[in-house]
């Protein structure tokens, strides 16, 4: 079923041993290598046995040297330690710790990708285009590189009254009437298409969707990406709605996947988003 829219204790001991024996690992968001807790990868303070961080006689908080009594280890290299930067050496796989820690945080970040309405009417029936016809392939293709539980969709839907709606008597072309095939996603993009990660909406944007997602970025590091159609109607209006409810979530449109209702208007919708910070793919 498609989701509708409605209109309108040891672990931490265990952890510091590992510190100080020279393993890594993370603990409470903070990646520790020997004996070294690095927040948010830019600037080290040593870690002391028993979980003090202060110099013990004779040592040096500016060089990270061991004095009598304390518990420091020699700062990593090439991390920032008190406004000082020490040399950056590899480690045995060729891989500094940054980089590590970089790639670490990479893992960890969940990519979504979001298609919008790839319904018949908007490739070859009541507002297609040829534009739109090109890009089915390309979007089947970006669709199939993502894992299926991260794929989202979204599908114009209006009823029988379309006429009689605000958006009717600005767009008098009667179009995604639910239940026609014209309301339908491609067949050979709906296969790879999960209903229930699929979301009808009444208008432009869907604020359910926004909402789902919003609350996943909750829990979890996401980004999201999207294509589809139309990039200066729908495209468009999603990506605002997602960054307006997520400011600190990337937010990005692949611009090759994507159609407008002509390609000027399709070049203009990509500026807009430019200017509010949503990165564009492949333009």
């Amino acid at each position: 079923m498609c989701r509708e829219e409605p209109d309108a204790g040891e672990n931490g001991k265990a952890a510091e041993e590992g510190a100080l024996s020279g393993e890594k690992y993370i603990r409470n968001g903070e990646y520790m290598e020997r004996g070294i807790r690095i927040r948010a990868g830019i600037r080290a303070e040593p870690v002391r046995e028993g979980g003090g961080n202060t110099a013990g006689a004779g040592g040096s908080r500016q060089t990270g040297t061991r004095g009598a009594g304390d518990g420091f280890l020699p700062p990593i290299p090439g991390i920032w330690y008190n406004g000082t930067a020490f040399p950056r050496k590899k480690q045995s796989g060729g891989t500094s710790v940054m980089e590590e820690h970089r790639r670490n945080e990479e893992i960890k970040m969940r990519k979504i990708l979001v298609v919008i309405d790839m319904q018949n009417d908007f490739i070859d029936g009541a507002l297609g285009t040829r534009e739109a016809v090109a890009i089915v392939d390309a979007v089947r293709e970006k669709i199939l590189s993502y894992p299926a539980e991260n794929v989202f969709a979204t599908m114009d839907t209006h009823e029988e009254n379309y006429m009689q709606t605000q958006e009717g008597k600005y767009l008098p072309v009667p179009h995604c009437i639910r239940g026609t095939q014209g309301w339908q996603i491609r067949p050979e993009i709906a296969e790879l298409l999960a209903d229930e990660r699929t979301y009808t909406k009444p208008c432009f944007g869907s604020t359910r969707l926004a909402e789902d997602l919003k609350a996943l970025s909750e829990e979890e590091e996401i980004e999201l990406e999207l294509v589809g159609l139309c990039t200066d109607i729908c495209v468009v209006s999603n990506a605002l709605l997602f960054k307006a409810a997520m400011p600190e979530v990337k937010v990005s449109v692949d611009a090759a996947c994507c159609a407008g209702v002509t390609p000027e208007k399709h070049l203009a919708a990509l500026e807009t988003m430019r200017s509010c910070q949503v990165q564009v793919e492949h333009a």
